[in-house]
């Protein structure tokens, strides 16, 4: 698995510490490693093409929400339910 040039909290492994500079190409390594990840453990196409619109949902749902003054977590709000054909 490659290692990721962020910062990640002692007390919280999942969370990445927002003040500390980030490498630019950072993004672009997750993505690639997700994707990889995701083909092994057997995705398809189409499935990997329904959780990247799942999350840009997500975030169009949070930048929406804030931009309202909404409190609302997008994390715990439901998501589609749609049936992916393999």
């Amino acid at each position: 698995m490659t290692a990721f040039p962020v910062a990640v909290l002692p007390d919280n492994p999942g969370m990445v510490a927002r003040d500390q500079p980030h490498d630019p190409r950072s993004v672009r390594i997750l993505a690639k490693t997700m994707y990889r990840e995701l083909r092994q453990n057997g995705l398809n196409e189409q499935e990997v093409m329904a959780l990247a619109g799942e999350l840009l949902s997500l975030l169009a749902t949070d930048v929406e929400d804030r931009r309202l003054g909404s409190g609302r977590d997008v994390a715990s709000a439901p998501t589609s339910a749609r049936p992916v054909e393999r």
